[in-house]
């Protein structure tokens, strides 16, 4: 962890917190992993908010913890067949559920409400927030 990422990451603090969408710009302009930034914020006691997939860090959330991932009930085909493809058993991977919204042109959110909405577990966050799984 270098003096100048823990710079950056108090210096992008939001109410005391790392964003999620904050943390993944500073990797990309530090050229580092995601889960780097993650970790380094984590041995500095930072903690991440407003999970880009929904699944914690919203204070008024309407769900527990800060939940806003709400499942959809009807997900369109070419989605639901990728999301299918990607999964293992009942989980998907945080990076998977990204890879989906950038193919499909929608938000990670919309993504995330897709993968919930058909039943499936996300896990292995990219900034370390969640190992395995994550509770929907």
């Amino acid at each position: 962890m270098s003096a100048e990422m823990i710079s950056r990451i108090n210096d992008s603090l939001v109410e005391g917190r790392l964003p999620c969408a904050v943390a993944f710009r500073l990797a990309q302009e530090l050229g580092v992993e995601p889960l780097q930034i993650g970790q380094a914020a984590d041995t500095l006691g930072v903690r991440i908010s407003k999970c880009q997939l929904g699944l914690f860090g919203y204070e008024s959330g309407r769900g527990r913890g800060g939940k806003i991932l709400t499942p959809v009930r009807e997900v369109p085909r070419d989605r639901s067949s990728r999301i299918r493809h990607l999964a293992s058993g009942g989980d998907i991977s945080c990076a998977s559920v990204f890879r989906i919204a950038q193919d499909r042109g929608i938000s990670r959110l919309e993504a995330a409400n897709a993968v919930a909405g058909l039943g499936y577990h996300i896990v292995e966050c990219q900034l370390g927030c969640f190992k395995r799984q994550a509770a929907l």
